[in-house]
């Protein structure tokens, strides 16, 4: 992108993070209706990063890292004026998202962000190049996640089958 676009971007970012890890003021006036339908959110299954802006307050959600590991979703959005953590998957690929979730949820947990989970998994894919991968990112991604004392909602949006359910944010990992 341009340099506008880019500083654009980065202005969205630092607005929804809060200054540091013990700040508790990135609180800001909603007046988005709580209770709203969105008829279209079923259509968005598919791309959770549509889903999630359909969602959030002001239709605004900043993805993080949308280049890298493209089959998980992260980024920061509003929900009734308070900054979350959103992590959703975009498909049934799993390969090394679980590497890019980890940190992110680690990151939300530090600086006290509440995450927000949308699940849509069928189970990993067992190949020989994703197999050699698969343990170490589900591992990483199921302790991030256990580990967090944030508040942590998984929203399963579609199927939800096996131990990558668990590994995203499941009730069994608290």
């Amino acid at each position: 992108g341009d340099e506008a676009a880019i500083l654009g971007q980065i202005r969205d970012l630092v607005c929804m993070l809060p200054s540091n890890n013990e700040d508790d003021n990135s609180f800001v006036e909603c007046t988005d209706d709580l209770n709203r339908a969105e008829a279209s959110l079923a259509n968005c299954v598919g791309d959770t990063s549509i889903a999630l802006s359909t969602i959030a307050d002001d239709n605004a959600f900043v993805e993080v890292k949308a280049a890298y590991a493209k089959e998980m979703v992260t980024g920061f959005m509003k929900l009734n004026g308070i900054t979350v953590g959103a992590v959703a998957n975009r498909c049934e690929v799993y390969n090394d998202e679980g590497e890019k979730t980890a940190e992110f949820v680690s990151f939300c947990d530090a600086f006290n962000i509440p995450v927000l989970t949308l699940t849509n998994v069928n189970g990993f894919t067992a190949d020989k190049c994703s197999e050699k991968k698969i343990a170490k990112a589900a591992a990483r991604l199921t302790y991030a996640f256990a580990d967090a004392t944030v508040p942590k909602v998984n929203v399963i949006i579609g199927k939800a089958y096996g131990s990558a359910y668990v590994a995203m944010n499941s009730k069994a990992i608290g």
